[in-house]
């Protein structure tokens, strides 16, 4: 009896909160937090060999909240809590492996059960404590650990959301807004889980919105909002709103009651309910402003508009009719600061830079310079207008010719460079008086750094900007550890661009270095249900690879490469998250890298792979299907090279048939693309063709030729610039089969047509889309040894004008960053293949005709340079082979 006379006394004294107004926390005097902590004193009096810290009641209290365990039931949720406690500190006692206790002491101290049960090896508990606190534990799911997408963090989270309701004195209830208020953070700060400093900064916020509602109840003097009053001190938003919906009489009075629904709905934002709640706070403050024109509630309107929906062209309209009702110096700042953001997003720059200009001179008239209100308005300020200098610098920054334009173009990127050292000046005295830490402003300081150390490159000399590099990356490194899930992504990027800095001035070593160190990063980047830590891994990884390929170490990018797929594997596996097309997009770039080193069975096995995930995706919208075709190009063609390089006959058909396959659900989805989807179609049946060339199957290969024939010339003739390519492709496997049937002189008329029709006389724009076909066709048509000696002649010039044009490295880097690594890569087999054959034709001429010896040499010596020994596919082993037999026979001093 004792027990529950106890029980009943302490936990209606914690549930009184549910039908008291007077619920105000103030330490442990929280009803709550006193009554969980009487319940668990009593029951280490009576049963409890493990003494439960105090430091969990908090945890409980917040549970019971968070849960809304029914009043009935809390007894028994506390006692199921308690005795799970229990039998999970019993069974630490027993374990033999001392580290392993200690680590799991540890969580059990922190109320995280999952962790315990996942450092014991024991199957999570799906018994009355998942039952009672849901929220917590994902009752309802199969948990894997602290792996469990429902798991979230939430122990550790309702804990501190609690004793953040108590030290902000705020009604326990509110620890459910807050709660939801970290996860909306973590919407729009993707890198946010975890972080004491911002879950701190994201918590402040929230409880700062809360005081301004609260001091705006306190000053509405009418006998409804007195009562919205009391119902908001107890954490009753939900009577609070229902309240003020019922106010009546003057528009003043409806307006007022509108713009405080709004500002309490703005407490409650909730990802999952995010359109429909913006929906209903905006309706609420449009008819706030239309009943009255006040300057306070036209201001929030203005920036909800802005900052919440980017619906900048009715945020101008607003913000620019409160303008002309203001008469306060502060608030006028505040909305020339808010124009000029909604100016720079509807990207008028000018627009943004007048504002911006008009804010400085009313922050210059203002009184107080010290004041923090009016320091983050300037620094803003400061900012537009950088922006603003540097996108006018850089639009009229591309004519060289004209001296006077470039000029005035470097100095309005001069002038942006000067405002962001004002920006970073304005920073600094901010740290010094603002009462919040200087850590919340740190992700702000890293921008400007970034963007400091990517404008100054564009003006001055490169040791000047290399230094301002390395200062800033100093600056990064030694401070990203005090957040590094806050700030290392702005650390790699600034990495990243650092390295694409050294890379286009030709420092290609120090450029791999710094790719490296961002490489080192992406350990923060931890793959969850956010798709931004792909992208920044996707960037990380693609810039190092990248630069490996251009040294020429396929080996190592392969190795990088597979490393990057295994971290994706168990997110993929367990369903977390929806990673299959990026790494469909990574194993058909490891398809490829597997390939140039020659092992085939491995690109084989990452092109079905690819073809898996892909088949598992639903088909993409019209926005996305030229990049998914153009992947399922890459993939196709790859796998097969991969599968020939093997002699897999079955396997080059099987990866050829699944990519159609894959293409062909596209056909019919979107009306607009059709030609896309049916060139790729085309495509396939193309590289089917080649495949049974490579591997002897005549017949069938030219039957392939023969159904895609009449479609690829009708494409062409109605869309030349898109299907150049394509047409191209067939004629150059169509040119090969003749060959391979005996009939070089029909082989030599195709390429020769080809070359006129698709080259020579197409628009100088349309050429740079089949230049390497161009260079593939004069290198076919040596290796025939067909037509006129003038012809040969002819051909022999255009190849040595095409392949010592892409010789030089500034072509080289061009290419690289205009197309990618893999582009750069293959352009470098097609040049050694056409290289060796000019080389061979220039020795095969008597020796009065043969050009200088030093070009010889040249040619020979360039494409072993191009060979590195990391390369071991077919093809390069058959120029490796050319050139050896060239050495042997030729006298050129090699």
């Amino acid at each position: 009896m004792k027990r529950t006379l106890l029980s009943t006394f302490t936990l209606l004294v914690a549930f009184s909160l549910y039908g008291q107004e007077n619920t105000a926390t103030y330490g442990d005097q929280s009803p709550v937090v006193f009554a969980t902590q009487s319940a668990l004193r009593y029951h280490n009096e009576v049963a409890v060999n493990e003494p439960i810290p105090e430091d969990l009641i908090p945890l409980l209290a917040g549970l019971l909240i968070t849960n809304k365990v029914d009043q009935k039931k809390s007894d028994e949720a506390i006692a199921a809590w308690i005795s799970r406690y229990n039998q999970l500190a019993g069974t630490i006692s027993e374990l033999g492996d001392t580290q392993r206790a200690q680590r799991a002491r540890a969580a059990l101290e922190q109320g995280d059960f999952l962790e315990v049960e996942s450092l014991l090896g024991i199957f999570p508990e799906q018994g009355q404590v998942r039952s009672y606190f849901p929220n917590a534990f994902g009752s309802s799911v199969s948990t894997q650990g602290n792996q469990s997408p429902v798991v979230y963090a939430e122990v550790a989270e309702i804990s501190y959301v609690m004793k953040k309701v108590i030290h902000y004195h705020l009604p326990e209830q509110l620890s459910v807004e807050l709660l939801r208020e970290l996860k909306f953070s973590r919407q729009k700060n993707k890198q946010l889980t975890g972080v004491i400093e911002m879950r701190d900064e994201a918590i402040a916020r929230w409880v700062n919105k809360y005081r301004e509602v609260e001091k705006l109840l306190a000053n509405s003097p009418d006998t409804l909002t007195a009562r919205a009053q009391q119902y908001f001190a107890q954490g009753k938003l939900d009577s609070t709103l229902l309240v003020l919906s019922e106010l009546e009489g003057t528009k003043k009075q409806v307006a007022k009651g509108c713009y405080l629904q709004a500002r309490i709905m703005m407490l409650r934002f909730s990802p999952a309910h995010f359109d429909s709640l913006n929906a209903e706070i905006g309706k609420l403050l449009r008819q706030s402003v239309t009943l009255q024109e006040d300057v306070e509630v036209m201001l929030h309107y203005g920036r909800f508009l802005a900052e919440s929906v980017n619906d900048y062209y009715n945020a101008n309209l607003v913000l620019t009719r409160t303008k002309r009702i203001a008469s306060d110096t502060l608030t006028l700042l505040q909305i020339e600061s808010e124009l000029g953001f909604v100016q720079g997003g509807l990207q008028n720059t000018s627009a943004m830079e007048a504002h911006a200009l008009e804010a400085l001179r009313l922050c210059d008239a203002y009184q107080d310079q010290r004041d923090t209100i009016l320091l983050s308005i300037r620094n803003q300020a400061y900012g537009f207008l950088a922006n603003a200098y540097f996108q006018k610098g850089v639009n009229t920054q591309g004519n060289l010719q004209d001296k006077a334009g470039f000029s005035q173009a470097q100095e309005k990127i001069r002038q942006a460079i000067h405002y962001d050292s004002l920006c970073l000046a304005v920073q600094d005295t901010l740290d010094r008086l603002m009462q919040s830490p200087a850590l919340w402003r740190l992700p702000n300081r890293f921008i400007l750094l970034s963007n400091l150390a990517l404008r100054v490159p564009t003006v001055a000399p490169f040791a000047e900007a290399d230094i301002v590099y390395q200062e800033v990356l100093g600056y990064m490194r030694e401070h990203y550890g005090q957040s590094p899930l806050n700030l290392v992504w702005y650390y790699a990027q600034t990495l990243l661009r650092y390295g694409g800095f050294l890379f286009t001035a030709g420092h290609t070593e120090r450029a791999a270095r710094a790719y490296e160190e961002a490489a080192e990063l992406t350990s923060y980047f931890q793959p969850d249900q956010n798709i931004s830590s792909y992208g920044a891994l996707r960037m990380v990884y693609s810039s190092l690879v990248g630069i490996r390929l251009f040294n020429h170490q396929p080996g190592h990018a392969l190795s990088e490469t597979n490393g990057l797929i295994a971290r994706l594997d168990d997110y993929i596996e367990t369903g977390i998250y929806d990673g299959g097309n990026l790494r469909a997009e990574l194993q058909q770039f490891a398809s490829y890298l597997a390939f140039r080193t020659g092992q085939y069975t491995e690109g084989i096995a990452h092109a079905e792979g690819a073809l898996k995930l892909l088949e598992a995706q639903p088909a993409p919208s019209v926005q996305l299907l030229q990049g998914y075709l153009s992947g399922l190009n890459l993939i196709a063609f790859f796998g097969a090279m991969n599968a020939i390089g093997s002699k897999d006959l079955e396997a080059a058909y099987r990866i050829l048939d699944r990519s159609s396959a894959l293409v062909d659900r596209t056909n019919g989805l979107h009306p607009q693309v059709q030609q896309l989807v049916k060139g790729q179609l085309l495509t396939i049946d193309i590289f089917r063709a080649r495949v049974a060339l490579e591997l002897g199957e005549l017949s069938r290969a030219k039957g392939y030729l023969n159904l895609v024939r009449a479609e690829v010339e009708g494409l062409f003739f109605q869309n030349p610039a898109n299907f150049q390519p394509l047409s191209y492709q067939m004629h150059l496997t169509d040119a090969e089969l003749k060959k391979k049937m005996g009939y070089p002189d029909a082989a030599m008329e195709v390429l020769v047509a080809a070359i006129r029709n698709h080259y020579q006389n197409s628009p100088q724009a349309y050429r740079s889309s089949v230049i390497h076909y161009y260079l593939l066709s004069l290198t076919g048509l040596l290796k025939l040894q067909e037509g006129s000696k003038e012809d040969r002649a002819e051909w022999a010039e255009a190849l040595n004008e095409v392949v010592k044009s892409f010789h030089l490295t500034s072509s080289e880097i061009q290419l690289f960053n205009q197309m990618g690594s893999m582009a750069l890569d293959i352009n470098r087999l097609y040049r050694c293949e056409g290289m060796i054959e000019l080389a061979e034709y220039y020795l095969g001429l008597p020796r009065k005709k043969r050009p200088d010896v030093t070009d010889i040499r040249f040619l020979i010596r360039e494409t072993e340079a191009l060979l590195a020994e990391d390369y071991k596919d077919y093809r390069s082993q058959k120029i490796r082979q050319q050139l050896r037999e060239l050495k042997a026979s030729c006298n050129c001093g090699l």
